[in-house]
């Protein structure tokens, strides 16, 4: 709100509030713009509704026409130590978000792809195996007792898998927030339609690690640094 107020020995001083002032000048609808949408991930700048995980490495991420390219520079022991994970805020009553991850240059150990990123986080993602390509579903339980701020001291854990033919893949999360259900269901696309992976994980806000649960493109390395991946088409839907 905007209030009266003068220097005083160069300190800012707010005396009395009035109950109405007049503001000289004509009032201007502020320009709004949502705080999701979709990109195709194929041309700068991205969208401003992006935003880092944290301060970005910007050596190991790159957009040309095939995408962004994520890179992996080091080893990491999952999700919450992957560099360069890009997200958007979750949007309620419900959205859902897919890319089209390309992991042709990964290599064997790493994981690309889709995250509901919280402490008790959801990854979907293309893993690149010895024997090929699967997508792999791994999740943090929460803990049970509502008056520890944490995720269960269960580590994160692979819940499920399915084999690839190809090294690129389509995957999606449907968030659901309506009536407090909080949970996010996993789906990659297949020559038949879109698939289930995996029950519906169930998403707790709790401050252990924010507040809330971002929708973010990821990748990591767990046996050896300088795999890449390239993500495409990001769509963005809500449902009211």
């Amino acid at each position: 709100m905007l209030v009266p107020m003068a220097w005083e020995n160069d300190y800012p001083v707010v005396g009395k509030i009035p109950r109405r002032m007049e503001i000289p000048g004509k009032a201007a609808e502020p320009p709004c713009a949502p705080l999701y949408a979709s990109d195709s991930l194929r041309q700068l700048p991205l969208s401003a509704c992006w935003q880092w995980n944290h301060q970005p490495h910007n050596a190991l991420w790159a957009v040309s026409g095939a995408g962004m390219r994520l890179t992996a520079d080091r080893v990491a022991n999952g999700l919450e130590q992957a560099v360069n994970t890009l997200t958007q805020r979750a949007y309620g009553p419900a959205c859902e978000t897919a890319v089209t991850v390309d992991g042709s240059a990964m290599n064997p150990g790493d994981y690309a792809g889709l995250c509901a990123l919280q402490g008790c986080y959801c990854q979907l993602a293309i893993a690149r195996q010895e024997r090929g390509f699967a997508v792999s579903l791994i999740t943090r339980e929460p803990e049970e007792d509502p008056a520890i701020f944490a995720p269960s001291p269960e580590p994160a854990l692979e819940r499920a898998q399915a084999a690839l033919a190809g090294d690129t893949v389509t995957l999606k999360l449907r968030f659901d927030f309506a009536d407090m259900r909080d949970t996010v269901t996993c789906f990659y696309r297949t020559a038949d339609g879109w698939k289930q992976l995996w029950k519906p994980h169930r998403l707790v806000y709790r401050l252990d690690h924010f507040m809330g649960v971002r929708a973010g493109l990821f990748l990591y390395a767990t046996r050896t640094a300088g795999g890449s991946a390239v993500f495409s088409d990001f769509m963005y839907r809500v449902f009211p």
